[in-house]
């Protein structure tokens, strides 16, 4: 009895550890060229300490279409190698 409640404390325990955090936005401030910066605070592998990041609406944006260009690329690569 003892040794399947310890299994399963150590199931859900792993299960709990590999759930991922999603970024959540705290605080819209203010730059010093009038730029309105969005930040959030981001998960970092390894540490109980979140990293704060600080980006303009501008530059999401721009990541985001990066990002999806690159997987459009990445897809189509992978198609064209499939024999």
């Amino acid at each position: 009895m003892r040794k399947t409640q310890w299994v399963l404390g150590m199931g859900v325990g792993v299960l709990l550890a590999c759930a991922s955090a999603q970024p959540q936005r705290t605080a819209v401030a203010e730059a010093s060229q009038d730029k309105n910066l969005i930040c959030e605070e981001v998960p970092v592998t390894g540490s109980h300490i979140p990293r704060r990041v600080c980006r303009t609406a501008q530059q999401i944006q721009d990541e985001r279409e990066q990002a999806q260009k690159e997987r459009r690329e990445a897809n189509r690569t992978q198609t064209s190698e499939s024999p």
